[in-house]
């Protein structure tokens, strides 16, 4: 059965000691997040998340451990949720709006990405950044 928002989990792979946290202030595209420019701790508004746990228990690795969310319960903490049929949308061409992009390769390798792990994106832009850890801590349980 198709993911439903209003029915079905989104799944987290990450740090065993809790999430990492996202900095609403921050510049990232959706294309950099997605292709991870910077590598890990770079600064980044978005939280990757997967329809699929297996997916999830791929990026938690052997160390980390694997939460859960939903879409309801983040916009709920005033959190923006974009769906993968939404990120598929803006990976068109050189991208739209958040996702836009000088490369359309780079674009279309976002987008591979998003369909191989059933990717949505937790947006914590209009999260106050002094509330953004207690925010994060709240949205997921493991």
């Amino acid at each position: 059965m198709p993911w439903r928002k209003n029915r079905d989990p989104l799944f987290r792979g990450d740090d065993a000691a809790g999430v990492a946290l996202p900095d609403p202030g921050a510049s990232t595209t959706i294309v950099e997040h997605i292709l991870f420019v910077g590598g890990a701790g770079r600064p980044t508004p978005y939280h990757s998340t997967s329809e699929s746990e297996d997916a999830a228990t791929h990026f938690a690795g052997k160390g980390g451990r694997v939460y859960r969310t939903s879409a309801r319960r983040a916009e709920n903490e005033g959190v923006g949720h974009v769906s993968r049929i939404e990120l598929i949308g803006l990976l068109q061409g050189k991208g739209k709006g958040k996702a836009k992009s000088e490369s359309a390769f780079l674009v279309m390798r976002a987008r591979s990405l998003v369909e191989q792990w059933g990717e949505h994106l937790l947006d914590f832009s209009n999260v106050d950044p002094t509330t953004v850890a207690g925010v994060a801590r709240s949205l997921y349980e493991p």
